[in-house]
């Protein structure tokens, strides 16, 4: 057959429940096999679009080799949505700290990609005095962590109250421990050298404030 295919005209709704409905029908050979069909520029390219023996939409083969890649839509898109509590403590001593009610942190996972924002805010003196490098914890998921790359995710600071930088330091960054949950605080010093943020050095008060997000990807 060549030429323009038409077919008699559909009634109703996608979501209809109801079954035969649609004019042209793409059927699989048994219950056991895929319903699929081609799109192929000629000399060109060649993939499969259709219902997988699993029930699910893919696309995938000839040219594409040997794969079939499912369609991800709002029915079957993986997002998982929620509620976290971000916290402060020191590498070497943990330390005990109050928090305001500002202190909340959100997060949206899609698939292996969590997206979040946090805020930790302190209300009043230590009660145990953190010591060491200052680290953030409390994200939802472990940062995954990459043999042999060295790179771990950034995260943007958009509010920085009364946290004491390095000697010298000028600019902090906020950056994810892989294999960990953890942010951890450093900042930029002479020569554009990297010191971390000291847990000893701060004076946490009611207005010691830090607002973060960013992105990492998880196992």
């Amino acid at each position: 057959m060549t030429g323009k295919l038409n077919s008699a005209g559909s009634s109703g709704s996608i979501a209809d429940s109801a079954s035969n409905k649609g004019m042209i029908e793409v059927r699989s050979s048994s219950g056991t096999d895929a319903a699929f069909m081609t799109f192929h520029r000629v000399g060109v390219y060649a993939s499969y679009l259709g219902i997988d023996v699993d029930n699910k939409w893919k696309v995938g083969g000839w040219s594409a080799g040997s794969s079939a890649r499912e369609i991800w839509h709002e029915g079957n898109l993986p997002v998982e949505t929620g509620n976290f509590t971000p916290f402060v403590f020191g590498s070497t001593t943990a330390g005990t700290l109050s928090y305001g009610p500002q202190t909340s942190g959100r997060y949206m996972k899609i698939q292996n990609r969590v997206f979040v924002e946090c805020t930790v805010r302190t209300d009043g003196p230590a009660i145990v005095q953190p010591t060491g490098n200052l680290l953030i914890g409390g994200l939802p998921y472990v940062i995954r962590a990459e043999t042999g790359n060295p790179r771990s995710p950034a995260f943007a600071i958009s509010a920085l109250i009364r946290i004491k930088l390095p000697t010298n330091g000028y600019m902090i960054v906020a950056y994810g421990e892989q294999g960990q949950s953890v942010i951890r605080l450093g900042a930029v010093v002479d020569n554009n050298e990297m010191a971390f943020v000291s847990a000893d050095d701060q004076t946490f008060s009611s207005s010691w404030h830090i607002r973060l997000s960013g992105w990492y990807e998880t196992n």
